[in-house]
Parts: C-alpha cells; structure tokens; sequence
C-alpha cells in the first residue's frame, strides 16, 4: 500500500501482553515459551521469549509487525511453553495454548 508521500507501508506493529497461568506455582520465568502468531495462510511468525520483553515474572510483552503473516482476518495466536513434568522420560511436558487476540488486519495491516 502507498500513501501520498510515497511511502511503503507493509504492516502494522502491534503488541500483546501475554500472562500465562501456569501449574504447580511456577511463573513465566520458571519456563521456556514462544507464541506463533498466524491468519489462516500459510505464513506464520514465531517470537521466541527471548525475543519478547519482560514485564514481570508473570507477563511478557510480543512486539508482532503484521506485515510477517500477512493477509487479512484475525490474528490467532499459539503459545507453546515447556513444563517441567518428573513424569515425562525428558523431564519435560510441552503444552499448546490456543489465544484468540480479538485483533484483525486487512491486507496486513490493522
């Protein structure tokens, strides 16, 4: 999309808290997570928590630019975080949680 001055605009760059309620007391600090954020296409874009900023033990914020997934619909997000589970043979339990972020681009843009 161009605008009068010519500029590109390829995105929109939106940030999510994301809090997760974990088991056993354990806080996001305690566990290894990423969030994979997608429109239902074939592009998808994966932060790391590395690549997120802390908030809290208990809240990390996702700097996401939509021009990544692209498309248009809502934005769907899947965090998959990593457990510390005695009961698994690796000692660890990954979950998958499903978020809905009631956001919604168009062309990939908000």
């Amino acid at each position: 999309m161009k605008n009068e001055s010519n500029l590109s605009i390829t995105g929109t760059e939106m940030k999510f808290a994301l809090g997760l309620d974990l088991p056993g007391g354990l806080t996001m600090d305690d566990v290894e997570f990423e969030a994979l954020f997608y429109i239902y296409s074939n592009r998808t874009a994966t932060i790391p928590k590395s690549g997120m900023g802390r908030i809290d033990e208990n809240t990390y914020v996702v700097t996401l630019d939509t021009a990544r997934i692209g498309g248009g619909g809502r934005i769907k997000c899947q965090v998959r975080v990593e457990i510390p589970d005695a009961n698994m043979a690796d000692g660890v339990r990954t979950e998958i949680i499903g978020i809905e972020t009631d956001e919604t681009v168009r062309y990939g843009v908000r």
